[in-house]
């Protein structure tokens, strides 16, 4: 009878999975790497004003992130253009809907990006949720005074062409006419 020869088994076993633990950490890695690239190559394109390559871009981007805030943000932004620049279908005014949305609920203290999302809900006759948005951010800056001046002088030099903060007065004109499309004027 033959035997197994058991130290040549345990030392293939500790092999294979040694193998397939390097292979995947060497797979990780060069997705990890390729992200980046892929980012600053949107980015590059966006800045070029090849809106179409740079969204493209940013969905791979983004499939291979998918946590990274500031890429979502810059995404949602890039897509409210591509809808506002022309007569947008349903489909990409949803899938601008989606990817604002995804951006603000990733990052929930952006007033602007909050803003933009809220302005587009008004403009698609979303009242209701246009209302809620526009309310969430004047509640914001009444119980955080200053940080929307806060947050404009520690902007990166990349920020320094976006827009300042819309002032309170245009806010609460806004959250207004949101609940006078709802019929809600009483609010």
């Amino acid at each position: 009878m033959q035997s197994v020869n058991l130290k040549l088994l345990i030392l293939l076993a500790v092999l294979t999975i040694g193998g397939i633990g390097g292979v995947y950490a060497v797979h990780e890695f060069q997705v990890y790497r390729n992200a980046d690239n892929l980012l600053a190559l949107a980015r590059e394109r966006a800045e070029e004003g090849r809106s179409e390559e740079a969204l493209g871009l940013y969905v791979r981007y983004i499939g291979l992130r998918n946590d990274d805030k500031q890429a979502r943000a810059e995404f949602a932004k890039l897509m409210l253009r591509k809808v506002g620049a022309t007569r947008a279908s349903k489909a990409s005014n949803a899938q601008a809907y989606d990817a604002l949305e995804t951006a603000v609920r990733m990052n929930p203290d952006d007033d602007n990006l909050r803003e933009q999302l809220a302005g587009f809900l008004y403009r698609t006759g979303n009242f209701t949720e246009s209302r809620q948005h526009f309310g969430l951010i004047r509640d914001h800056r009444l119980t955080n005074p200053g940080a929307s001046e806060a947050k404009e002088e520690a902007v990166s030099e990349g920020e320094k062409k976006r827009k300042p903060p819309t002032p309170d007065h245009l806010i609460n004109l806004r959250y207004a006419t949101s609940c006078a499309g709802m019929g809600r004027y009483d609010e």
